[in-house]
């Protein structure tokens, strides 16, 4: 998997919610726990779990929109996916796409925020 444009929020329109498409809100928010991703549609925003980073990622291979984790206890950083129901995969260090992926969070930091249609 090839992720590119990492941010700490953005907008997505057209996200399926039942029966129906709304706009979708991925917001990273921060406290002395760590970095958690929100995630909004027509009610309540739905979490994650904290991690000590976090950031918002698009896959080049499938076109769809993920989350990366930088784990707080060990040097593990987890893909989840977008719908906020599961993880894809973890990397360890050591792992040859850790690095490449440590990167990312590590860009999000400066970014800004985007709008996906």
């Amino acid at each position: 998997m090839i992720f590119s444009n990492p941010r700490k929020s953005t907008r997505i329109e057209n996200w399926p919610s039942g029966g129906k498409r709304v706009t979708a809100t991925f917001e990273v928010e921060a406290n002395k726990k760590g970095e958690r991703i929100a995630r909004t549609t027509t009610g309540k925003p739905k979490y994650t779990t904290y991690n000590k980073t976090m950031c918002i990622v698009d896959c080049e291979d499938d076109g769809k929109t993920y989350l990366l984790g930088l784990s707080t206890h060990v040097e593990m950083i987890t893909v989840f996916s977008s719908d906020m129901k599961h993880s894809v995969k973890s990397f360890f260090d050591g792992d040859e796409q850790y690095p490449i992926l440590k990167d990312l969070l590590k860009q999000s930091v400066s970014s800004e925020s985007s709008v996906c249609h």
